[in-house]
């Protein structure tokens, strides 16, 4: 009777294991909801939550450009909106309103990402140097960026969303 009762408990220890498994480690990366043409100057984090509810960030503190205060949260995701992505980036301001977004966009599907770009963005408003150049769309006081050309290296294509353009010569990436 012990074998089998030993037996039974073993049995749903493996299951919630497997349980367990299955729903963190397994389980692909979510989908967020986000429009960049949609976002403001005044955007708080919890106007986010419902489209971002999915996600599990991680936040830290210790990132370059990065003031007193400021956050950069992460997160693995499969799409962001309408673009194919790997991860996810939201930079929080000292009143954890958000201040920027960096989307790391899938590399094996940038002709796709780059058309929907097109489609929802039009044309950009300008290109800009930095080490590498840089596609600039202007949306009132905001900035969306994105490479002009796919990386050769090791970098993956991004696209990102600035509330103004201070915020976007401190965050934005130091050429490699």
């Amino acid at each position: 009777m012990r074998i089998l009762i030993s037996g039974v408990v073993m049995f749903l220890v493996m299951m919630a294991i497997v349980a367990l498994a299955r729903d963190t480690l397994f389980r692909p990366p979510a989908e967020a909801e986000l429009d960049l043409t949609a976002l403001g100057n005044d955007t708080p984090r919890e106007a986010l939550s419902e489209g971002l509810s999915d996600l599990a960030f991680e936040c830290t503190g210790d990132k370059r450009g990065l003031e007193a205060g400021e956050r950069a949260c992460f997160a693995p995701v499969s799409r962001v909106g309408d673009y194919e992505a790997d991860y996810l980036a939201l930079f929080l301001d000292a009143e954890q309103e958000l201040a920027a977004v960096n989307i790391v966009l899938d590399p094996d599907r940038q002709q796709a990402n780059r058309q929907r770009m097109r489609e929802a963005l039009g044309e950009p408003t300008r290109e800009m140097a930095n080490g590498r150049t840089w596609l600039v769309w202007e949306r009132d006081q905001q900035l969306i960026l994105t490479h002009k050309e796919p990386a050769a290296t090791s970098d993956a294509p991004v696209l990102m969303w600035f509330r103004n353009a201070q915020l976007m010569e401190r965050l934005l990436p130091e050429p490699s």
